[in-house]
């Protein structure tokens, strides 16, 4: 398939997105600062970082879906975590278990008991000063006393997860101007063909030159195209 010919109406704006980026990638590689190229790839910069944009944009949903899960995950670990202390202070049998459960449930208290009902962004301040009081020697003492050091892996792991998850969105909802799907795929498709046309034109004409990184593009872009005609 020649570099004038592809697709591009059956290849999705993820696909030329990667398109773009291994093109670029080979000629820069291949032709280091060309100066016949070097204006083309500059002009794929603005076109692909809006399809980047429009790609997270319709991923926002799925994020929300992805960070309600990570909240319930948490709140579970924090509900499951609470409830073993609760029944190490009634172990009457060895005393310092008990007394280390009932020293972790008041720094728990401080926090909140139920601080899983918070609302997230409450949530998540709660959990970081919840760690940073679990965290004296004192206290991971205490933990180890009980064995429940791995409850609070787990927990902050679900935390990390859930904040990362909040970020994204963030992001997200933060950037301005978001074009389309549609529409960013037409404007880097434009300046991906404006590339690849010039490549194959010197391929053609200074083949000496040009011959053997134009053949590399169409490995790259013949791989991709044939990837989603299979899905």
């Amino acid at each position: 398939m020649s570099l004038n010919d592809i697709p591009y109406s059956i290849v999705s704006l993820e696909a030329i997105v990667e398109m773009a980026n291994q093109s670029k990638t080979t000629i820069n590689a291949n032709l280091p600062d060309d100066a016949l190229l070097g204006g083309s790839i500059a002009a794929l910069a603005n076109p692909t970082e809006k399809a980047v944009l429009a790609i997270g944009s319709s991923k926002k949903q799925a994020l929300t879906e992805q960070i309600n899960g990570s909240d319930r995950k948490r709140g579970r670990f924090f509900i499951g975590f609470r409830k073993h202390l609760e029944a190490d202070q009634y172990n009457d049998w060895n005393p310092a278990v008990k007394q280390a459960a009932e020293n972790i449930l008041a720094i728990v208290a401080k926090h909140g008991n139920r601080l899983h009902d918070e609302g997230q962004t409450v949530q998540s301040a709660l959990l970081t000063s919840l760690f940073a009081d679990l965290d004296t020697e004192e206290a991971k003492a205490d933990l180890t006393t009980l064995g429940i050091t791995e409850w609070i892996v787990q927990l902050k792991d679900a935390q990390n997860e859930f904040a990362d998850l909040f970020q994204q969105r963030n992001e997200l909802e933060s950037a301005k101007n978001i074009p389309t799907k549609a529409a960013a795929k037409a404007e880097l498709v434009e300046k991906l063909s404006i590339l690849l046309n010039g490549l194959e034109f010197l391929a053609n004409s200074q083949s000496e030159t040009y011959a053997e990184t134009a053949k590399l593009v169409s490995d790259v872009t013949n791989r991709i195209v044939t990837s989603e005609r299979g899905r």
